[in-house]
C-alpha cells in the first residue's frame, strides 16, 4: 500500500500545475450558473462540469508519465505492475468522488443563497452519483487504452468505443420506452428512485473491475 500510495503522491505532484486551471474553471462554472434562468438546471450543469474536469484533469497524469518515459524508472523501484495500474484508478477514483462532492457543496450554496430555501439533497446525491457514473464509463474506456497504444491514440480509440457504446445504449433506451418499461407503473418513481443510486454505485464497482483487469493485462505485454 505504501508503494501505491507513494505513487498516487508523485501523480499529485504532477498535478498541481492544473490548480490554477481549475480554479478558473470553477469561477467560470459558477458564473455561468449565476446567469442561468433555471436554479436546478445550472447546479445540475455545475456538479456534472465539476466531476468531469476533476476526473478529466487526473487522466493527464498519463500523458506527463509518457512524455517522461516514467513507467522504466517506476518499475525499477519495488512496484508490481498491478500496483502501478491500480495507482491511476485510485487516483482516478478520488479525483472524480472530489470533484462530485465539491459540485454538491457548490450546488448547496448557490441554492441557498439564490433560491433562499432549502434544496433537494436527495436529487443532488443522486445527480452527483450519476456523474460519476458517466465519468466511469469515460475512464474504463481510455484507462485500457492509453496504456495499450498511448495518450494520443488511446484518445482516438477511446472515443469510437464510447460512440457505439453511446449508440447501443441509446438503442436499449429506446426498445425500454417503447415496451413501455420506464412507464410510472412499472421502473419509474419511488422504487426506481430507491434503487437507482445502489445500482449505480454497484455498476461503477463492476465497471472499474473489469477495467482494471483489461489494463494490467495490457500493462503486462506493454514493453517498457
Amino acid at each position: 500500500m505504501k508503494v501505491i500510495k507513494g505513487l498516487i503522491i508523485k501523480d499529485l505532484l504532477q498535478l498541481k500545475n492544473y490548480k490554477k486551471t481549475l480554479i478558473a474553471f470553477l469561477f467560470i462554472f459558477i458564473l455561468t450558473a449565476i446567469t442561468q434562468e433555471s436554479i436546478s438546471e445550472a447546479t445540475s450543469m455545475l456538479i456534472v462540469m465539476i466531476t468531469l474536469g476533476f476526473g478529466m484533469v487526473a487522466m493527464g497524469t498519463f500523458s506527463y508519465d509518457e512524455l517522461a518515459n516514467a513507467d522504466k524508472y517506476i518499475l525499477t523501484f519495488p512496484a508490481t505492475k498491478k500496483e502501478v495500474v491500480l495507482a491511476k484508478y485510485m487516483l482516478v477514483g478520488i479525483a472524480t468522488i472530489l470533484g462530485a462532492i465539491l459540485g454538491m457543496v457548490v450546488t448547496v450554496i448557490l441554492t441557498l443563497a439564490l433560491q433562499k430555501g432549502l434544496p433537494n439533497f436527495a436529487d443532488i446525491a443522486m445527480l452527483a452519483i450519476g456523474s460519476i457514473f458517466g465519468i466511469t464509463l469515460v475512464t474504463s474506456f481510455q484507462i485500457p487504452c492509453v496504456i495499450k497504444s498511448g495518450a494520443e491514440k488511446g484518445r482516438i480509440q477511446m472515443f469510437i468505443i464510447i460512440a457505439v457504446v453511446a449508440f447501443g445504449l441509446g438503442g436499449l433506451i429506446s426498445l425500454g420506452e417503447h415496451l413501455g418499461l420506464f412507464s410510472d407503473g412499472f421502473l419509474y418513481g419511488n422504487l426506481l428512485e430507491i434503487v437507482a443510486p445502489f445500482l449505480l454505485i454497484f455498476l461503477i464497482a463492476i465497471i472499474y473491475t473489469i477495467s482494471y483487469r483489461v489494463s494490467c493485462h495490457f500493462y503486462e505485454k506493454k514493453e517498457m
